[in-house]
């Protein structure tokens, strides 16, 4: 009833932000490296993604969204040092709603910083199906017809060094 007519947006801002916690609080494991990928067939390499890393399929941009009210607060805290009338002006600052958009988000750390980025829907399959335990070339077709290799690659390239891949845990 506290979120109503927006309980699913509330929802996804909630798992937006648990899947923030989970990227400080959960372990890592040793990242995947070139030779691992040279010396194993595709058809049974195994590969993980890392445990902080948390994949989101949402129907709102809550990343834009969280991003728009944590700049807001900002503005209202260095208000709060400045003049009354410097206060009056963030107080009044509302953010407007996101309004539905198909989104996929990568919630991870690096560095000890908490990073998110926008997947596209084949990449966000692809490191889905990871996840879930199938086989690398199982895990590309996921990815659908429309996926170059060239993509592939560049994917691949990106997520290891971001470190987001790892061995997969039997």
């Amino acid at each position: 009833r506290w979120t109503a007519p927006h309980t699913k947006l509330g929802r996804e801002i909630a798992r937006f932000e648990w899947a923030q916690t989970l990227a400080f609080d959960e372990a890592s494991r040793p990242v995947v490296t070139r030779a691992d990928f040279a010396r194993a067939s595709p058809a049974r390499l195994k590969l993980g993604v890392q445990p902080y890393l948390t994949l989101l399929a949402l129907e709102h941009p809550v990343d834009r969204y969280v991003i728009a009210v944590k700049k807001r607060d900002t503005l209202r805290a260095e208000a709060s040092n400045a003049t009354t009338s410097a206060k009056h002006a963030a107080k009044g600052h509302k953010v407007a709603l996101p309004r539905r958009q198909r989104i996929w988000v990568a919630v991870h750390r690096a560095d000890n910083q908490l990073y998110y980025k926008r997947l596209d829907a084949p990449a966000f399959r692809i490191l889905s199906a990871l996840r879930d335990g199938q086989p690398l070339a199982r895990a590309v077709a996921a990815g659908g017809r429309g996926v170059t290799p060239q993509q592939v690659q560049d994917w691949f390239a990106l997520w290891t060094q971001l470190g987001w891949l790892c061995r997969r845990k039997n």
